[in-house]
């Protein structure tokens, strides 16, 4: 009898962590959700839009509608005034073929959002968007979980509602799609010693890494990098496998692009391979070195990627950066709190700084975690060597190809670099005490320093 009770206190025990590891992760995606929701008010308003890019969507989306979704072309009102259309208002996003004028992002995003559209208005246009954040907060927290309830909590808060992702969850934008796609990816080739047989999820992994294009060039160079990743954390037989699975997605969207436009990448991917390789090593270099510039610390406004003003400002903050997340390393490895005040206070000031000065933060904000984490929590296992990996050759495969410095470098690098960052970040939680509750306080702060200067970029267009 003593054995059976001892059993079953046993079992009870086993089943009361599963659910406490389990329930974290629905707890982390109610708050998301509710921070979304409240986001969503205070930022989205039906008529506006936060960029040309989510207007352009709109269009999209608005002659889908309106011509029954018989026709890809866009809508023209004033095509009768202007039946060559000259004057057509963003010409700069369109091309024209057998007479029609064809927006240039793909359609696949807008014809999604559609229906939505119709049933529930501009609120529709935020449902994908929303979702699709909450599936990735939702996956970090599930997965770093596996390092302990408080891992997936912090991870899941952090990339949740700590990262640009609030901004891409309340925004009629498809960055937060290839996010949850690109994010459940990443969770099913984790490595994991209780699933040695791998085949089904890295096919699945590659189907989902193959969806990717068809929203976005960039998630071209994610999955390259994740098939490093795989290929580092070792073994690399999973490669062929999620290599496959991209495949039979990618085929027919090669297929389709290789009919209409001429080249299997479409035309803005042709126009990124012409205009990368066109200014020559010596151009491509100076590129380089400025879109280097812009994705890991720059200060600038986007319009002055090209002509850099801020660099005294970016080279005393970054250099900040990385000398209070080496003292916060040294207080976790030391297991000092004083080493741990000293650190956070440093990040603390670094992360307040831009919304003191009121400078914009283009390419420091999603490049805060990646260096904190990295001199927290070094590469020590199979998990953290395919992440680390994966984070590394995304942003380094961005700067390689991005065709000229703006905008769209930090953009495209700052969802999956959080959602990353959040995976790692669950791995020093695993060490309990002072220290580490003083590790988590200075994050928090240096945190909310850096949403403080994203916060007030509330614009419509």
């Amino acid at each position: 009898m003593t054995v059976l009770l001892r059993v079953g206190a046993e079992e009870s025990r086993a089943r009361l962590c599963g659910m406490t590891r389990r329930a974290p992760w629905r707890l982390v995606v109610l708050v998301t959700a509710a921070v979304y929701a409240a986001a969503g008010w205070y930022l989205s308003e039906p008529g506006t839009f936060w960029s040309v890019d989510n207007a352009v969507r709109f269009v999209q989306l608005e002659s889908l509608r309106r011509q029954n979704y018989r026709s890809l072309a866009a809508v023209y009102p004033a095509s009768d005034l202007d039946p060559q259309h000259d004057f057509y208002p963003i010409a700069g996003f369109s091309y024209r073929r057998g007479g029609r004028t064809y927006l240039s992002y793909p359609w696949i995003f807008p014809l999604v959002a559609s229906p939505l559209y119709g049933w529930l208005g501009h609120g529709g246009l935020l449902v994908v968007p929303a979702l699709a954040a909450l599936v990735v907060t939702g996956l970090v927290a599930l997965t770093s979980a596996q390092q302990g309830s408080v891992a997936g909590v912090a991870a899941g808060l952090l990339v949740g509602v700590a990262s640009p992702l609030l901004i891409y969850a309340v925004v009629f934008w498809d960055h937060s799609l290839i996010a949850a796609l690109t994010a459940g990816a990443v969770a099913l080739l984790l490595p994991d010693a209780k699933n040695p047989d791998r085949k089904a999820r890295a096919v699945l992994a590659g189907l989902l890494l193959g969806l990717g294009p068809w929203f976005r060039n960039e998630a071209y160079v994610f999955a390259a990098a994740v098939v490093l990743g795989v290929w580092v954390a070792g073994p690399s037989w999973p490669v062929v496998w999620v290599l496959g699975g991209a495949a039979l997605a990618l085929f027919p969207l090669w297929a389709y692009h290789l009919w209409w436009f001429g080249h299997p990448l479409g035309d803005k991917g042709r126009a990124v391979i012409e205009a990368v390789g066109q200014p020559g090593l010596l151009g491509y270099l100076q590129g380089r070195a400025l879109v280097a510039y812009e994705v890991l610390v720059s200060l600038e406004h986007y319009e002055r990627a090209l002509s850099p003003e801020r660099t005294p400002e970016s080279a005393l903050l970054a250099p900040g950066l990385v000398a209070g997340a080496h003292l916060l390393g040294v207080g976790l490895r030391r297991d000092s709190l004083a080493w741990t005040a000293v650190g956070g206070l440093v990040l603390a000031c670094v992360g307040t700084a831009p919304a003191l000065l009121k400078l914009p933060v283009t390419g420091l904000l999603p490049s805060a975690p990646f260096v904190a984490l990295a001199w927290i929590r070094p590469a020590a296992d199979a998990r953290d060597r395919f992440l680390w990996t994966v984070l590394a050759a995304y942003v380094g495969g961005v700067i390689a190809v991005t065709d000229t410095p703006g905008c769209s470098g930090a953009r495209a690098t700052s969802c999956p670099r959080s959602r990353c960052s959040g995976c790692c970040a669950a791995r020093p939680w695993q060490r309990r005490g002072r220290v580490t509750r003083g590790c988590g306080a200075s994050l928090r702060w240096c945190w909310r320093g850096c949403s403080r200067a994203v916060w007030p970029c509330r614009r419509w267009g």
